[in-house]
């Protein structure tokens, strides 16, 4: 008998957390940069030109931070980070993109280091089992960068709707994730005395 053994999201998004600002900060420049190529021609955007320049740009800029990308064709997106693949790709009408008749993105949601023997499950969670992810984008009415996701694929087909996940979770933006430092203690010798009159006396005492 078999069972999956697919991580936890908030697993998943903790390992990544070190790389996620660099990624952000990587598909926001792309996402300017595609927008602004439409700006400076004076032109409507196009949304597929957009997009296969977006994955240009991004690439580019990921590349400049010192991630190393799969050589894909049509500027694919694919980069590792110690067990994760991840594949960056744009979501289809606020849905996750379907592997279609691709071959090799078929067996990619396919998972099958997540497929494990009952009988060995406790010597496999003592492995490192890789993990297929998926990075997704999409833009605003106005082009810029929506909130990215991510996700944990399950198997699909051609049909639009056939892709599942484990998991599907927002991404929080790193300016948002940043906590600020707590407020400094209040230097007390910097206060003023007060002073108060003693009526017995007639005389003020600090």
């Amino acid at each position: 008998m078999k069972t999956t053994n697919a991580p936890a999201a908030e697993t998943v998004l903790t390992d990544l957390a070190g790389i996620m600002p660099e990624l952000y900060d990587a598909l926001e420049g792309a996402a300017f940069t595609s927008r602004d190529l439409f700006a400076q021609k004076n032109r409507d955007v196009d949304p597929y030109y957009h997009a296969s320049t977006f994955r240009y740009e991004a690439k580019t800029l990921l590349e400049a931070r010192g991630f190393v990308l799969k050589d894909l064709a049509n500027n694919g997106l694919h980069l590792v980070h110690q067990q994760y693949q991840l594949k960056i790709l744009k979501a289809d009408q606020g849905r996750v993109p379907c592997p279609g008749d691709s071959k090799p993105k078929r067996e990619y949601y396919l998972q099958t280091s997540f497929l494990v023997e009952t009988g060995v499950i406790g010597l496999r969670q003592l492995q490192i089992i890789p993990v297929n992810l998926l990075l997704i984008w999409d833009v605003t009415p106005k082009y810029a960068l929506a909130d990215l996701e991510l996700a944990c694929p399950q198997p699909g087909d051609s049909e639009r709707d056939s892709a599942e996940v484990y998991w599907r979770i927002t991404i929080p933006h790193p300016a948002q994730s940043y906590s600020p430092p707590p407020p400094a203690p209040a230097d007390y010798e910097d206060d003023l005395d007060i002073t108060l009159d003693n009526k017995e006396t007639g005389q003020a005492r600090q």
